[in-house]
């Protein structure tokens, strides 16, 4: 990318977490950028992203640098229960914008999940690991990635974990806030002993995001958190962190919760790679004091 040029960006689902801050931070961090969504809501356009004319025409139009595809079904049980229609959001929205990309000639950036491994490696992946997915969320995702691999040269998958942090208080829910819904209630917490990801600080994906865009990178990099934890302990820092009563978090497991879709036991992702170009990714007591900032200047 030409040096001092403004970037012109278009974001797919512009209205979820991590849509909302990017629609926050990418301005301030000097990009022009076109958020879409699935309807219309003030500066957001609308694009659903299945199909592939409306795909077609607003990114023609646009004329993006980078199109980042944040658009996704990411609700795992519910994947687990409506495979096509993830498919079709995942898989096939994904090859539309890929499509659509090829033709416009903009580099694009696919989101991605650490879901698209098994948990079976000893040790931590690093990007070039084979994909083998336990369940239809993560399946959809490692096919998504296929699509835009095979179908473009100029790409970039950025696959994140976890995710937390604030915009508003209309932010869906993550893990973090659910902990923190029944903490201030008063309510036992069951954070699973069996489960364990690299939690990610949704600022500095956005910040790594902005910083892969600038240096044109290219390929897979793994954007998550340098901590590998279980529920359980993420949940008993979140406690600590926000003042609460951390002999409210209990030890729970996911063999015996009520979640319907499969899960991989161990995701640890290497981040050495990110980490190369010079980009730092926040620990989870870092994050989340940050995050604890973010809500009391809001509130």
């Amino acid at each position: 990318m030409e040096k001092n040029k403004k970037i012109k960006v278009l974001l797919t689902g512009a209205g979820g977490f991590l849509g909302k801050k990017i629609m926050i931070m990418f301005p301030e961090l000097g990009f022009e950028v076109l958020g879409t969504s699935l309807s219309k809501d003030g500066k957001i356009s609308k694009m659903d992203v299945t199909n592939s004319k409306e795909v077609i025409e607003i990114i023609s139009g646009f004329r993006p640098d980078v199109v980042v595809h944040a658009a996704a079904a990411i609700n795992v049980d519910w994947c687990e229960q409506n495979r096509d229609e993830a498919f079709r959001i995942n898989v096939e929205g994904a090859r539309n914008v890929a499509e659509a990309c090829r033709k416009a000639g903009a580099k694009m950036i696919l989101i991605s999940t650490d879901y698209v491994f098994d948990g079976k490696k000893k040790g931590k992946y690093k990007e070039e690991d084979e994909r083998n997915p336990v369940g239809v969320y993560g399946w959809t995702k490692a096919e998504a990635e296929k699509v835009v691999e095979q179908m473009l040269e100029d790409f970039l998958i950025v696959r994140a974990s976890v995710l937390y942090g604030f915009n508003d208080a209309k932010d869906r829910e993550t893990y973090v806030t659910y902990v923190l819904r029944m903490l201030k209630a008063n309510e036992e917490v069951f954070g699973f002993t069996d489960q364990y990801n690299n939690p990610a600080f949704i600022d500095d994906v956005v910040q790594a995001l902005t910083k892969l865009i600038k240096l044109d990178e290219g390929g897979v990099f793994h954007v998550t958190g340098p901590e590998n934890i279980s529920r359980f302990e993420f949940a008993r820092k979140i406690a600590k962190i926000f003042g609460f009563n951390q002999g409210l978090v209990k030890e729970g497991t996911w063999v015996s919760s009520e979640h319907k879709a499969p899960r991989a036991k161990r995701l640890d992702e290497s981040i050495e790679k990110l980490e190369s170009r010079g980009i730092k990714m926040s620990g989870i007591g870092e994050g989340l004091k940050k995050m604890k900032k973010q809500m009391d200047a809001a509130s």
